[in-house]
């Protein structure tokens, strides 16, 4: 065998080798059967076709398509079918390696109903060191942020502290407030002091209280009989100032005796002497008796 041909043979056997271990971790096979499964990705952080798929730890699978329909990601992953997949199935994106390559975990369900060719499981995110290492990053920008929020704080906190007026101002304050404090003390002492007389004037006002209520108890029928007698009160006087109005109309009237007595002067001179003429005739009669001698026949 020559030079040529054991060299020929060697990159054939490493080719093969080579081939093979890449069909292996890509999920390569020409014997087994294999089932369309699609999952729905919020994000696949990294994810591309030719990315292998697990059931339980075993490669069962590789990623064949993946595709934006909007609001999700479709990833179409080729799965043997000696590795069923159910309805209720989660498919979950983890890395492959430390700090490199990606991977589908898929969780095949409990249900029972083994999802068709071409069905739609639901798609989510497993533990993923880039992810978490890019999530750290922005917790740190805004730890950085608040940090220096403080600081900027700290200088203004330090700033006032510093100042002698705001200092002497605490100190007064201080002082008016240590003053206060002995002042409530005293009291309080002189309210323990004299909590008999305050209970006493408790008590008497208490009992006025109730003295008023009772008052108020007995004068209550008596204020009601007396509204009912003024209501009366005010309804005859109502009526006597109709009777009032009436007298009035009356009395100005030019056809009505007594106003022709206080408005007619010579009407009224002939009536009283009228009047006096009646009173001689009747005193006449009385100390005179006529006699009348009238025939009628």
């Amino acid at each position: 065998m020559t030079k040529d041909i054991k060299v020929g043979l060697t990159v054939f056997i490493a080719l093969a080798v080579f081939f093979a271990g890449l069909g292996y971790l890509k999920g390569w096979s020409l014997s087994q059967e294999h089932t369309i499964v699609i999952a729905r990705f919020d994000d696949t952080i990294g994810l591309i076709e030719g990315d292998p798929v697990y059931i339980r730890g075993m490669h069962v699978g590789k990623v064949e398509e993946m595709k934006n329909e909007g609001t999700f990601v479709a990833v179409k992953m080729s799965v043997d079918r000696s590795s069923p997949v159910y309805k209720d199935a989660i498919a979950k994106i983890g890395m492959l390696e430390l700090l490199a390559g990606k991977k589908i975990d898929i969780i095949p369900g409990i249900s029972g109903i083994q999802v068709e060719s071409g069905g739609v499981i639901q798609g989510g995110i497993g533990a993923d060191i880039p992810r978490m290492l890019s999530q750290v990053n922005e917790v740190s920008d805004d730890l950085k942020l608040l940090i220096r929020n403080l600081n900027k704080t700290l200088e203004g906190v330090n700033s006032i502290v510093a100042n002698d007026q705001f200092q002497q101002n605490t100190l007064t304050l201080m002082e008016n407030l240590s003053e206060t404090s002995r002042n409530l003390t005293l009291l309080t002492r002189n309210l323990n002091r004299d909590g008999g007389a305050l209970d006493s004037m408790a008590a008497r006002i208490n009992r006025l209280v109730y003295s008023l209520n009772s008052a108020v108890g007995k004068l209550t029928p008596q204020a009601g009989q007396m509204l009912s007698e003024t209501s009366k009160t005010m309804e005859n006087l109502n009526l006597a100032v109709t009777q009032l109005n009436e007298l009035a109309g009356k009395l100005n009237s030019n056809k009505s005796l007594a106003n022709q007595l206080l408005t007619d002067e010579k009407f009224a001179a002939k009536f009283n002497s009228t009047i006096d003429s009646l009173n001689l005739f009747m005193n006449h009669v009385r100390t005179r008796p006529v006699r009348l001698d009238i025939d009628l026949w």
